[in-house]
């Protein structure tokens, strides 16, 4: 029997019971014959073993199971567990799409959000996301938040004569143990059309640690303003003006509901939500 999409199953006992280890091979046109031995989680010599279900990552994954087949019980459990994540992934993006941000929700459309996020808090795979997320450099777009001192009301970004938002996410540093927090400001509304390309960059540069497998705290570090174009005019070359502050306060907390390593769900010590999608470097 072939293995198909270069994914190898390895069964083998050990301690006394069985465990499946999935292997992703290095090369999508590995084919290798699989057969169970004597004895082997309840096969005769000779056995063909089943086909191997959908893995649960690419990753290698070790599944305790049981000399009468539980090792591919479990392994299609993780596959139908990713299946779910997925879907549940497709169902927020789309229900986000339109919002801006939550710029422009309404609160049936927030209950919505808060509806299919209980759904993924249920499957995040990371049962130590803080820990996961505070030890490698990252960057993340905001994709949703409902706290008021980011979108607002939710009736709209740059109205009247507010400066509207561009770009806001985050960056983290490992080894600076930062979180910068980063929002582009843009001229408003009534103003676009005669500066389009104006921006200003504020930067909160925050000191974060791991309080717990879920919990990150917060003291702030300092703040920045880089300007990128004003009035037309390229200053992009001039040096931000900077904040470093000499005693750092606390600056709150996050519980990560959800991490999968693209996708996070947050909610703050104030009660707000917060999706972030990661990027590329």
């Amino acid at each position: 029997m072939k293995v198909s999409a270069g994914v190898l199953l390895l069964l083998c006992a050990a301690a006394g019971r069985g465990n499946c280890f999935l292997l992703q091979a290095p090369t999508p046109s590995l084919s290798t014959p699989l057969r169970l031995q004597q004895g082997l989680h309840g096969g005769g010599r000779g056995a063909t073993a089943p086909p191997p279900p959908l893995a649960d990552s690419p990753s290698v994954r070790v599944r305790p199971g049981s000399r009468n087949g539980g090792c591919w019980m479990a392994a299609a459990s993780a596959g139908e567990s990713w299946v779910h994540r997925e879907a549940s992934k497709t169902k927020l993006l789309a229900a986000l799409g339109g919002l801006d941000r939550g710029f422009w929700a309404t609160k049936e459309q927030r209950k919505e959000v808060e509806r299919i996020i209980e759904e993924l808090v249920a499957m995040s795979p990371d049962q130590s996301p803080a820990e996961t997320l505070l030890k490698e450099d990252s960057k993340w777009e905001l994709l949703y938040s409902d706290a008021p001192d980011i979108v607002g009301s939710g009736t709209g970004n740059g109205g009247g004569l507010s400066p509207s938002n561009g770009e806001i996410g985050q960056e983290f540093n490992a080894a600076e143990g930062t979180i910068t927090n980063l929002v582009e400001l843009k001229p408003p509304g009534a103003l676009s059309s005669l500066l389009p390309d104006d921006s200003l960059q504020l930067q909160v540069v925050i000191n974060a640690r791991a309080m717990s497998p879920t919990r990150v705290g917060m003291n702030i570090r300092g703040t920045r303003a880089v300007p990128r174009n004003f009035g037309g005019v390229d200053v992009s070359r001039l040096p931000p003006l900077r904040l470093d502050l000499p005693v750092q306060p606390p600056f709150g907390e996050f519980e990560i509901l959800y991490y999968d390593g693209d996708l996070r769900i947050v909610k703050t010590g104030q009660g707000y939500f917060g999706v972030n999608r990661r990027v590329a470097d």
